[in-house]
């Protein structure tokens, strides 16, 4: 009987171990599963971060892709006439407000063009070449959907 009272007590201590221990596994548990969640909500922050990126990349290369055109119809303008005749023709005011604009959509290809670089690195240091590709490998479809 004393045999069987101090089996009985060691039993009590390893089940009041093993309660404690689920209690701290649930814990764990509990913890992974806020985790995940935040891992979530972190994930889907930048897929949203690079859909906006890849909509201001297309934009941005519309746009310099319009100035390109644009500055090469002015360009051709200024080749097609010498300046002594354009000054004839046009005035001096004239002469200097297209210079001003052949500059000025200089200016804007050249800051756009920075911009799109700016947001191919953007992309590139999100771990993907391309948004398309890295969202379809995490199941979310591509950007027109």
């Amino acid at each position: 009987e004393v045999d069987l009272q101090v089996e009985m007590k060691a039993l009590e201590v390893q089940g009041s171990e093993l309660r404690s221990r689920i209690k701290e596994v649930e814990r764990m548990v509990a913890l992974g599963r806020a985790q995940e969640v935040d891992l979530m909500t972190k994930s889907q922050g930048l897929l949203h971060c690079l859909a906006l990126a890849k909509q201001k990349q297309v934009a941005s290369q519309t746009k310099a892709a319009s100035l390109q055109v644009e500055l090469q119809k002015v360009e051709a303008v200024k080749t097609a006439a010498s300046p002594e005749a354009v000054e004839e023709g046009l005035g001096q005011e004239e002469v200097e407000y297209w210079r001003r604009k052949k500059q000025d959509k200089a200016l804007e290809v050249e800051r756009l063009s920075h911009e799109e670089g700016r947001l191919k690195a953007l992309l590139l240091r999100s771990g993907a070449t391309d948004v398309t590709e890295y969202l379809s490998t995490r199941g979310c479809g591509t950007l027109d959907e």
